[in-house]
């Protein structure tokens, strides 16, 4: 027999023998020889076998082995490789274990301390792929799919956990290291493994649905919403060679603008008073005591989006276009009908919300104009005074502070929130700090298979930093709450997505103003205030302006000047003269991080929703004390197998009726008018 010379070894060996695909001429001169010269051949099907070896005059002994065999078979394979010959192991066709049995017999085989060779040739995988036309560079193959239903459940199981792993990291490692070449690169190489994955569970999720006794099936209970789901929305899926395509380019094209925003923000300078300044630094400015300071640093952050303007108009257009096309090709109206439907909530539940803010945009735009007076601006605010309180603020948060602050407002809302807080404080899951090369902003992502989270945020020491933090716990705690859904109940919707973080900002905001002075309370709620005029009048601006670029985009791809305009309008028709019209932030479109992920359109509404309902959550907690925490835990755990309006329903509320959005805004309402009779006072 032909050895190759990095083998040399008197011991006898295991050959794994790949046979031909289709074709019996495709047998390579050392398989032959392999085969020709073990004692015997083992063989998947010694039927289909016997032709390979007839057509080659092969008269080696052929034995049976396969997987409802096995347990007879190995023995005897075991004790001719002990009397010391050789065996040979075939499949059917191609490689021998690749989804065909073996794995035991190798396993056993190394064990006794014999041989174990696999020699080359056909691969059906292979062969698909170099055939396919796709990229050969980064691939994943998960093995054949079983005809089984239920097993099939177990294997999207498996490849659902395997892509979210892969995202996660990737996503974590380039939040910190924007500027890392060898980062971007390996996100690169993991997102194109992620696409294969999200093909994988399309197939899979196609065969399950397909089975027409799925509602009899095992697990049909445990995924009851999801499936119905599924069968509800296959109006709107593709063929899937079609979705296919769609998920390889994604890597390539909205991804790859993606992640030019993160590299261009990230490692973006500002010139601040003559010094080179990380944007990110300059930006947290904003919350400084001093006028002057926040006026300058607004001023330095504009001119620092000016030579980046350009590929970032480029990067959100096609972002924008892409999404209005694949919403289309999908069946969908538009790109808000498809978040609709993905976010698990009715229209008239948007609506209804929505009519509701235009009915009181009033009262947040007088609050900003008395602001503005008493802060000397007769023509509304400024936007560099956005976050600016109504009297001096000294407030400077070390990290410390503010976990311990957090910690003792957590403590007064359930245990379970609190031992939560403690781990992650103590075991480091958040990164803190601002520095170069780190993505702006704030986020939490949960390791649901460690039961931990990551919290990424960049802290300047003010109130709006802690109230950042105790909002991205929120995330980490609801995270926790579903960590006993099955694999695929985990994926909640947006809207619901931000219900924990706004009720954790609502605790923190009312601890903070129980426990200090009148001067420092008044500034806690004035800051309250502020937030809340951001997520209502900000957010619907941002609304506004992007239904506006769905709108224009279809004429073609707007520039960095035609999105200034669309945001001031969107800022004028929501703000109106509650800002003043020559202080307006005209790249807004550029701080929302939320405009450059691929694969959502329309994030911002969520954050309206989730501030309002969990306002109405936090009244109820106020109102019943610590008994209503079991039912806002059982609430969070219920929002991944549950439409908005469902799990509203647990706390007693109707969505979709204009009644709850008006209670909650007219809730603000009377804080802004007892603020500021208690301000005069």
């Amino acid at each position: 027999m032909i050895r190759q010379k990095s083998f040399e070894s008197d011991v006898s060996t295991l050959y794994l023998v790949p046979t031909p695909i289709g074709n019996l001429q495709e047998m390579t001169p050392r398989a032959l020889d392999i085969l020709k010269e073990v004692s015997v051949i083992a063989a998947e099907d010694t039927r289909n076998t016997k032709k390979l070896l007839m057509a080659y005059g092969i008269d080696t002994i052929l034995m049976s082995h396969h997987e409802h065999n096995q347990q007879v078979s190995i023995p005897k394979i075991i004790e001719r490789l002990e009397n010391g010959e050789n065996v040979a192991v075939v499949s059917d066709a191609g490689y021998p274990l690749v989804s065909d049995p073996g794995q035991k017999l190798v396993q056993e085989t190394i064990s006794h301390g014999f041989n174990v060779v696999s020699v080359s040739g056909a691969n059906a995988a292979m062969n698909a792929l170099v055939a396919s036309g796709l990229s050969c560079y980064h691939y994943l193959f998960y093995g054949f799919l079983d005809n089984k239903s239920s097993k099939r459940k177990k294997q999207l199981e498996e490849i659902k956990d395997l892509e979210y792993r892969l995202r996660l990291y990737v996503t974590l490692r380039l939040s910190v290291e924007a500027n890392n070449e060898d980062a971007i690169l390996w996100s690169s190489k993991v997102l194109s493994a992620c696409a294969v994955a999200a093909n994988q569970m399309n197939e899979l999720w196609t065969k399950i649905l397909e089975d027409k006794e799925i509602k009899q099936s095992s697990y049909y209970s445990t995924y009851k919403f999801i499936i119905e789901e599924k069968l509800n929305n296959a109006k709107h899926t593709l063929p899937l060679e079609q979705q296919e395509i769609l998920n390889l380019v994604y890597p390539t094209s909205k991804k790859a603008f993606s992640d030019m925003y993160y590299a261009l923000t990230g490692n973006a300078k500002a010139n601040y008073r003559g010094n080179s300044l990380p944007l990110t630094q300059v930006k947290n400015m904003c919350h400084d005591n001093d006028s002057n300071v926040r006026k300058d640093a607004f001023l330095a952050e504009l001119e620092a989006y000016k030579p980046i303007e350009t590929p970032l108009a480029f990067a959100v257009s096609a972002i924008k276009k892409q999404q209005l096309i694949e919403a289309r090709l999908l069946g969908y109206k538009d790109p808000l009908e498809k978040m609709l439907i993905e976010s698990r909530m009715s229209s008239k539940t948007l609506d209804a919300m929505m009519s509701s803010i235009q009915k009181y945009l009033p009262v947040f735009r007088k609050y900003l104009r008395t602001k503005a007076k008493m802060l000397g601006y007769d023509h509304g605010l400024p936007w560099y005074e956005i976050y600016a309180t109504l009297q001096e603020c000294d407030f400077n948060f070390s990290i410390e502070d503010c976990e311990s602050y957090i910690l003792d407002a957590f403590e007064k809302v359930g245990e379970n929130l609190h031992e939560m807080t403690k781990t992650a404080f103590n075991e480091h899951w958040i990164d803190y700090p601002t520095y170069e090369g780190k993505q702006p902003g704030a986020f939490c992502e949960n390791l649901g298979w460690i039961h931990e989270s990551r919290i990424i945020t960049n802290y300047n020491n003010t109130l709006s930093d802690i109230i950042t933090v105790a909002h991205e716990l929120g995330h980490a705690f609801h995270g926790e709450m579903i960590e006993e859904q099955a694999i695929l109940n985990r994926d909640y919707c947006m809207p619901l997505a931000e219900t924990a973080s706004t009720f954790n900002e609502n605790v923190m905001y009312n601890y903070m103003a129980s426990i200090l002075p009148k001067k420092e309370k008044l500034l806690v709620i004035d800051t309250q205030l502020s937030a809340l005029c951001q997520n209502v009048l900000d957010i619907y601006a941002r609304f506004l302006f992007e239904k506006s670029v769905f709108e224009h985009i279809e004429e073609g791809f707007l520039n960095a000047k035609q999105l200034c305009e669309l945001m001031k309008e969107a800022l004028n028709k929501s703000f109106g003269d509650g800002l003043d019209k020559n202080w307006i932030h005209p790249y807004r479109w550029i701080t929302k991080v939320h405009y450059y992920i691929p694969d959502i359109a329309y994030y911002n509404f969520p954050y309206t929703f989730g501030a309002l309902f969990s306002r109405g959550l936090y009244a109820k907690f106020k109102k019943e004390g610590t008994s209503f925490i079991p039912k806002y835990e059982k609430l969070l755990a219920a929002t991944t197998t549950n439409t908005c309006e469902n799990v509203a329903s647990m706390a007693d509320i109707n969505i979709e009726e204009e009644s709850f959005w008006q209670e909650s805004l007219q809730s603000i309402a009377d804080q802004i008018q007892d603020f500021l009779k208690e301000l005069s006072a």
